[in-house]
């Protein structure tokens, strides 16, 4: 996750949580998570698989609601703000799942619209901008199912670009 500092309520600080949780019927994923992340500095999410860390990342994305809990990212609320932090950092899933059946530009529209919530036709623009400065505008009609190995990669590589696939950057 790329985070852009901006200005918050208070800019040393990008990433807040408090008693943060996420529980599955009766699996808690996270349990009161407290943490502080501090402007310029490294912070890793490390520990065995299903110890909460994607989740936790999706929770301070705002892709999926805490049970009980908050969090701000850059000073905003983690779920009043959800789409201001999407516009602000960049997330790519470890193992993104891309519907086979769409093409590689209606796969990158869906994904974009996480992100921006304006004019159609600017986020169309601004998607075959992208799909031709990570060399794929050629592909743009082929199911991403069906792209090669390679192809594959600048097709994550679309997703990776974070805050510059949306159109209320410029």
């Amino acid at each position: 996750m790329a985070v852009e500092v901006g200005t918050g309520r208070n800019a040393d600080t990008v990433i807040e949580t408090f008693e943060l949780s996420k529980s599955f019927g009766s699996v808690h994923a996270v349990r009161s998570l407290s943490l502080k992340v501090k402007r310029n500095s490294i912070y890793a999410f490390l520990g065995p698989n299903g110890a909460g860390k994607s989740t936790t990342i999706k929770m301070l994305l705002g892709l999926t609601r805490p049970s009980s809990g908050s969090g701000r990212v850059l000073g905003m609320d983690i779920e009043t703000d959800s789409v201001k932090i999407r516009q602000r950092v960049g997330y790519l899933a470890q193992d993104p799942r891309f519907y086979p059946n769409m093409t590689v530009r209606e796969t990158l529209m869906y994904v974009s619209r996480f992100f921006y919530s304006g004019p159609k036709r600017a986020l169309e623009a601004r998607v075959d901008e992208m799909l031709d400065l990570v060399g794929l505008y050629d592909l743009k009609d082929r199911r991403v199912g069906v792209l090669s190995g390679g192809e594959r990669q600048r097709h994550r590589s679309y997703h990776e670009q974070g805050r510059t696939s949306h159109p209320s950057t410029h």
